[in-house]
């Protein structure tokens, strides 16, 4: 009698452990397939999950448990920093290079070869939207549709995002907004030289920035940083953190500012995950269009 109980209750145990096993396989495939889907991440996308081990997995199960039952001083000294937390920790900003006055060495261009490649279809499913959202941030007015389909036009010929944006920060529209009398405000004022402090390594005065027309300061921060970038791509994880960093700030500066979910996530590893599915050029415009809607936040449209 005890013998047949306790063959039912080992065999119940062993199916359960069977469709335990096979439940949790058939997850893991499943992952995997939508993280094969998610290995180019298109622009306004979540990047892929990062990779932990079986054993992180886990003991990060068990971490919610063990913080209820036996407290935060328990679960920090048996489950130490869970593995974002590691992560987030190690990623920092490299060291940033000293800027000459403009960018014009070829030897950037010629050493550099971009290990991130998207098809043509790829891109192509983005200029609208990427063209519309630079139009609206530099002209701060929704684009006529002319300008939608001229400088969409320019990117199926083969122009580069960075040069569709400084054909429009230099046309007829944004020298006037350079040339009226917009005075830089002080919140803007201190951005900027907190923003060259930190993220390029240049130290300005007040002195140098006061009375300086708002759009024109803007531009010349964004101009300041594409080449930066330039410089920063030939090592792509210096590029790459150097962006996490940045577009981590950004987010927790301006929590209600970004509405997509690539702009608004605080976690530096988050961004860093997109940045290695991206072009370089992807790179530079999500940088150019974040610091513009920043920069505009302290520029008063009346």
């Amino acid at each position: 009698m005890n013998k047949n109980f306790m063959k039912k209750i080992i065999k119940k145990i062993f199916i359960f452990v069977f469709i335990y096993v096979l439940a949790y396989s058939i997850h893991l495939f499943a992952q995997s397939q939508t993280d094969k889907t998610q290995v180019k991440n298109l622009e306004t996308s979540s990047p892929p999950a990062p990779a932990f081990s079986w054993k992180e997995r886990y003991k990060e199960r068990l971490r919610p448990y063990v913080l209820k039952f036996f407290g935060k001083d328990i679960e920090a000294k048996y489950l130490g920093p869970s593995p974002t937390e590691k992560l987030e920790s190690s990623i920092l900003l490299p060291s940033i290079p000293t800027i000459e006055k403009e960018t014009t060495s070829v030897k950037i261009y010629e050493e550099y070869l971009d290990t991130v490649q998207w098809t043509i279809e790829e891109e192509q499913r983005y200029y609208k939207t990427f063209v519309r959202e630079l139009l609206t941030a530099i002209r701060r007015s929704e684009p006529t549709v002319e300008d939608l389909e001229k400088y969409t036009t320019l990117l199926f010929q083969g122009a580069r995002r960075e040069g569709v944006y400084r054909l429009i920060s230099l046309d007829d529209i944004a020298q006037t907004m350079e040339s009226n009398d917009k005075v830089a405000t002080q919140p803007l004022v201190e951005f900027v030289l907190f923003f060259h402090k930190k993220y390029l390594n240049i130290s300005l005065k007040q002195e140098q920035l006061r009375g300086m027309n708002a759009y024109q300061l803007r531009r010349l921060t964004v101009d300041k940083t594409l080449d930066l970038i330039e410089v920063l791509k030939i090592n792509r994880k210096d590029l790459e953190d150097w962006y996490s960093v940045l577009s981590s700030d950004f987010s927790v500066m301006e929590p209600t500012l970004f509405k997509n979910i690539l702009r608004k996530n605080k976690e530096k590893s988050y961004h860093r995950r997109w940045a290695k599915s991206v072009p370089v050029q992807h790179i530079q415009s999500e940088v150019v269009i974040k610091l513009l809607l920043i920069m505009n936040v302290k520029i008063p449209q009346t």
